[in-house]
């Protein structure tokens, strides 16, 4: 049955577009030797559209990604179709600035960018032309589109307030327009995984400012973050923190909400020779060596939510992609 849908998918695509039986570790930032048993790299917004709808309309399963750096796959691959975004065209409209009362008003920007950019680029060409909002991002890995899906760190996240309007393919196939409340969800967790929505464009509003001063900035920010050193890889914001029904259900010291907080009090050990460990200044970031599988960070994680549960009797939800026994539950 699921041949036959692939084939119905190929049908309506390119021929050749998508491949069969490639190698998880050719998609994604991590180690595995999982099988995709389909897989499409997708350069263009239309055709990405193409393929996520004919997903939706023969309810296939899929994956989009974008680095894939915050995608984690077992060895039992993955069997649907990956989808590797590659849609990375952008572009930056100015508004002219003005002096007023003898105060520089430097003006604003507007970037507009497909969902496959990477995260750094972007991040970068901003600090260089003086666009403000990204400064705390730079060093962080992944792409556009990833950082929407992971949402929002905190009330004062100036990446996800800094969105004016988004271009998003639903679930039942139409392509809308949609502003920044379209991301905010009530219990604070992943609301476009709840409505199964693909992020295809998105605006910000950018401030405008001088070069040296962001990158001054977005330095101090970078180098914070680095705690580890080059044999590592990171992934920041493993699991979201707590919701305000958890709270109810579990009361917590102080009413503490962050699953930073739990991880660092749950007597969680690295892992043999450290070759997995949750970072000592970003908590709910784990850094693990590069050599290591994805099936070992995913078992590392998952003893983590053990013993948070067994200490606190708290369930953490992953914030990533987390692909097991194939994408069966």
């Amino acid at each position: 049955m699921a041949e036959k849908i692939i084939d119905k998918i190929k049908s309506g695509l390119a021929p050749g577009q998508i491949k069969d039986d490639i190698k998880i570790s050719s998609l994604v930032s991590t180690q595995t030797s999982g099988i995709a048993k389909h897989s499409a790299v997708i350069a263009n917004s239309s055709d990405l559209i193409k393929v996520c709808s004919l997903c939706n309309t023969y309810s296939f399963p899929y994956l989009v990604l974008g680095s894939g750096s915050k995608t984690l796959i077992d060895n039992d691959g993955f069997d649907g179709l990956i989808i590797k975004n590659l849609c990375r065209k952008f572009s930056v409209m100015s508004l002219r600035g003005r002096v007023i009362k003898n105060v520089v008003d430097m003006g604003n920007a507007v970037l507009v960018t497909e969902s496959g950019s990477l995260l750094n680029q972007i991040v970068r060409y901003c600090l260089d032309e003086g666009l403000k909002n990204f400064e705390e991002e730079l060093g962080v890995s992944g792409s556009i589109g990833g950082r929407v899906f992971s949402g929002y760190k905190n009330n004062s996240d100036l990446f996800m307030n800094s969105i004016t309007q988004a271009v998003v393919l639903t679930k039942e196939n139409r392509v809308i327009n949609v502003d920044k409340s379209y991301f905010n969800s009530s219990d604070d967790w992943n609301i476009l995984n709840e409505k199964k929505s693909t992020v295809l464009q998105l605006s910000f509003q950018m401030e405008k400012t001088f070069p040296k001063i962001l990158w001054d900035k977005a330095s101090k920010s970078l180098k914070k973050r680095i705690d580890q050193n080059e044999d590592y890889q990171i992934i920041e914001d493993v699991f979201y923190d707590l919701i305000p029904s958890q709270l109810l259900k579990f009361p917590t010291p102080g009413n503490e909400k962050s699953a930073a907080f739990f991880l660092n009090h749950a007597e969680i050990t690295n892992s043999k020779d450290e070759k997995i460990k949750f970072s000592k200044l970003y908590k709910n970031s784990i850094l693990f060596r590069k050599s290591v599988q994805s099936e070992e960070v995913i078992s590392y994680i998952d003893m983590a939510k053990k013993k948070v549960k067994d200490k606190f009797n708290i369930s953490l939800k992953e914030k990533i992609t987390i692909i097991r026994r194939g994408g069966k539950n």
